[in-house]
């Protein structure tokens, strides 16, 4: 018996050891400003998405700061109906799109909306009215996604005008429906319709992120910068894999 109480005891030991530990590397990630936070959640319609309310450094390729808004976009988050005097244009795309790797500032898109509010040449803008340009744009997203991006997101935003930026490389090749457990695929048939294949939402990895101990570790990763740091080193190492083995 007292051999038992004495693992038990030392047991407790560990387990406190161990969370003071990691207490302390937290705290020294933070007071580093070490902070790696995921910009991508799970999302039953498209996949994966945005995290909503999610801001901080975005180092994998350059070095930019990254601010998701409420919504689940790049860029402040602005009214539902446009005001008279603007121009509501949403931009639809993959990576090219979204441009995490740079500041906001210097996306294309802002320098396509400084272009257009600089000079009088463009006719929809008369009478003193502004281009405001939306990025709805989603690293890895294929045209079938961005679709689903209008539908359910972009369009609640009232623009007048809509731009699908697409990458000829694989934003198409990205619809094929097929096994994969991270996003929709979609087949357009002869008569133009468009079938959606959404089998992604029964697979086995899809099914482990929105489980309860998917959540936990996703909330893990959300919140500890220990768990963000482990997250990114497991990231880097799966992405130097692909790159060796491609």
């Amino acid at each position: 018996m007292m051999r038992v109480t004495r693992v038990l005891s030392n047991l407790v030991v560990l387990c406190g050891a161990g969370i003071v530990s990691l207490l302390i590397v937290e705290l020294g990630l933070r007071v580093l400003g070490i902070h790696y936070p995921s910009f991508y959640q799970v999302d039953v319609r498209r996949g994966y998405g945005l995290r909503p309310n999610t801001s901080g450094p975005y180092t994998r390729e350059g070095h930019s700061w990254v601010e998701i808004n409420a919504a689940g976009f790049r860029g402040t988050l602005p009214s539902q109906i446009p005001a008279k005097n603007i121009l509501r244009i949403a931009v639809l795309g993959d990576s090219f799109t979204e441009s995490l790797q740079v500041d906001l500032g210097q996306t294309w898109i802002q320098g396509l909306q400084r272009r257009l509010n600089s000079g009088n040449s463009c006719s929809l803008l008369s009478g003193g009215r502004k281009a405001e340009l939306l990025n709805f744009g989603v690293g890895g997203y294929g045209t079938g996604q961005a679709l689903l991006t209008w539908r359910h997101q972009a369009l609640l935003f009232a623009p007048e005008i809509v731009i699908l930026a697409v990458y000829p490389g694989n934003d198409f090749t990205d619809n094929e429906p097929g096994p994969r457990n991270d996003r929709p695929g979609f087949d357009l048939r002869p008569d133009g319709i468009i079938d959606q294949d959404d089998s992604f939402l029964t697979s086995a990895g899809f099914r482990l992120r929105t489980s309860i101990a998917g959540r936990f570790v996703d909330g893990l990763v959300t919140h500890s910068r220990f768990f963000q740091l482990v997250n990114e080193a497991k990231n880097r190492f799966v992405a130097f894999s692909r790159h060796t083995s491609g």
